[in-house]
């Protein structure tokens, strides 16, 4: 009896018949058939099944913060500039020309480092004269030549901490030095048509003693001055 053993491991007797297929073949017939499509089956792969693709979802997460998680800040309010009051006093408020006036300020309340501005009215405007800042006891000086009779006022410049203020007027009143008095001089007394060089002069013409109003009399012929002139 003899056997062989197909290329698709089905086992074929020769001298039998073999279902294939559903179809009874010959032995031979079926050992040849059976190799052929064992063949092909062997050299022909099986159809895959294609992987269907997944689609891809991007989902954007936008993170908002809470009130809770991030504290809000808070702006630091600036402190308000205060009102400073400004007086300003005259060391004399009449004088005479050329005279040295001082000028004091203070400050209420008591402010230091504010700074001031001594201004003078000329005309229809106001001129700035000098500038000072107030110290530790929030007081200024200025110092003056009183020329003529003026106005004065001071100026204080807005800060941070301070408002700007302007101080009442304050009016210098310089005097004008009195004349000397005048001087006085008398004419001599018209002495007429006489004239004398000397006191001899004035003897030979017997007019000696000459007396001030007297024709002849003049300066030269009395020394002394007392109004009798060639008295000896």
């Amino acid at each position: 009896m003899a056997s062989r053993r197909g290329a698709a491991g089905v086992l074929v007797l020769g001298f039998l018949t073999v279902a294939v297929g559903g179809a009874v073949l010959p032995a031979e017939e079926s050992i040849e058939g059976v190799g052929q499509e064992a063949l092909a089956s062997a050299a022909t792969p099986s159809p895959t099944p294609s992987a269907v693709p997944t689609p891809t979802v991007t989902v954007t997460v936008t993170a908002t913060p809470t009130a809770s998680s991030t504290p809000s800040a808070t702006p630091t309010a600036e402190p308000a500039p205060t009102t400073v009051d400004l007086a300003v006093s005259a060391s004399a408020t009449t004088v005479t020309s050329g005279r040295r006036v001082e000028l004091s300020v203070s400050t209420s309340p008591r402010t230091a480092g504010v700074p001031v501005v001594l201004q003078v009215r000329r005309g229809v405007s106001w001129q700035s004269v000098g500038r000072a800042s107030t110290g530790a006891r929030g007081r200024a000086a200025f110092e003056v030549t009183a020329e003529r009779t003026a106005r004065y006022r001071v100026v204080a410049s807005g800060t941070q901490s301070t408002r700007r203020a302007t101080s009442d007027v304050t009016a210098i009143t310089v005097n004008e030095p009195e004349p000397p008095p005048a001087v006085i001089v008398e004419p001599e007394p018209d002495s007429g048509s006489a004239y004398f060089d000397n006191c001899d002069d004035a003897r030979a013409a017997g007019a000696a003693p000459v007396h001030r109003g007297d024709p002849g009399y003049g300066s030269h012929l009395d020394r002394d001055d007392d109004g009798v002139g060639c008295e000896s």
